[in-house]
C-alpha cells in the first residue's frame, strides 16, 4: 500500500522571541544609530528621533519626576517595556510603580506599569493603530499620545477585552494620569514650550496618518471624544 505523503504546510512567519532579539544586539546585528523594537516577534525600526520630540519627552520627564516622590512613582525614558516573550516597546516615558530594586535585575512588565506615554510626529500611524492596541491587549492601565502636529494629547484609558475606552482629545486645560493624580500637565502650555522654530518643523513635516488636521475649539469645547475611527476603540454613540 503506497505511503501517503503529507499535504506540504503552508509558509509560517517566523517569531523572533526576545532572548533571539537580544542575542542580535549582542553579536552586533543591531548596531546601526537607530532605535529598534520588538513588536509581536517582529523588528521595527524607530524613526529618528527629531528635536521636538526629544524636548517634549523631555520636560514631560522632568515634570514627572519633581512632581512625584520616588515612593509614588518611578520615571522612565525610552526603556524597554517586557510585554511577553514578543513583544518590548520603549515607550517614550514611562511612570512605573516603585520596586526596592528599581528593575536592576529585569525589565518592567505591564503589570509594574501606571501610564506610558508615546510622543508622535511621523510615528502618528503607528502608535495608533499599534502601540496603543498593544498596550490595551496587555491591561496598561492608561496610555497618551502627545500629537506634535497637531498640538493634542490623546488619553487612553479603561482597557479591557483587548481595548480601550473610547479616547479623550484635548488641546487645552490640565490633564494627570488616574493613577498618579499628583502630576498635573497644562496641556497647551506643553506644546507652547516647543517655541515658533519648532512649529515650523512640525509643519513641514509628512504625516503617516490620513486623518485631517482637526481646527482650534474654544476653549469649552477642549475635551472632547476622539472621533478617530479606530478598530481599537470602543465605539460610541456621538451627536
Amino acid at each position: 500500500m503506497a505511503q501517503t505523503l503529507a499535504r506540504p504546510l503552508a509558509p509560517t512567519r517566523h517569531r523572533l522571541d526576545v532572548d533571539g532579539y537580544y542575542r542580535m544586539a549582542e553579536a552586533g546585528i543591531l548596531s546601526e544609530p537607530h532605535r529598534v523594537e520588538l513588536i509581536d516577534g517582529e523588528i521595527i525600526d524607530m524613526p529618528a528621533i527629531g528635536s521636538p520630540h526629544a524636548a517634549i519627552t523631555n520636560r514631560l520627564a522632568r515634570h514627572f519626576a519633581r512632581a512625584l516622590r520616588d515612593d509614588v512613582a518611578l520615571v522612565a525614558v525610552q526603556s524597554p517595556l517586557r510585554l511577553d516573550a514578543y513583544n518590548e516597546p520603549e515607550p517614550d516615558v514611562m511612570l512605573l510603580r516603585p520596586r526596592a530594586h528599581g528593575y536592576r535585575s529585569s525589565h518592567p512588565g505591564a503589570a509594574d506599569v501606571l501610564m506610558v506615554v508615546e510622543v508622535s510626529e511621523s510615528s502618528l500611524a503607528h502608535d495608533r493603530n499599534t502601540k496603543i492596541p498593544l498596550y490595551a491587549k496587555f491591561a496598561v492601565p492608561e496610555a497618551w499620545i502627545v500629537d506634535l502636529v497637531s498640538l493634542a494629547v490623546e488619553v487612553y484609558r479603561a482597557p479591557g477585552e483587548g481595548a480601550y475606552a473610547p479616547c479623550e482629545r484635548l488641546t487645552g486645560g490640565d490633564l494627570a494620569p488616574a493613577l498618579v493624580p499628583g502630576a498635573t500637565i497644562d496641556v497647551a502650555g506643553l506644546h507652547e514650550a516647543l517655541g515658533s522654530s519648532a512649529r515650523i518643523q512640525r509643519q513641514n513635516l509628512g504625516r503617516l496618518s490620513a486623518a485631517p488636521r482637526r481646527p482650534s475649539l474654544a476653549p469649552q469645547a477642549r475635551r472632547r471624544l476622539c472621533r478617530i475611527s479606530h478598530p481599537f476603540c470602543r465605539r460610541t454613540a456621538h451627536p
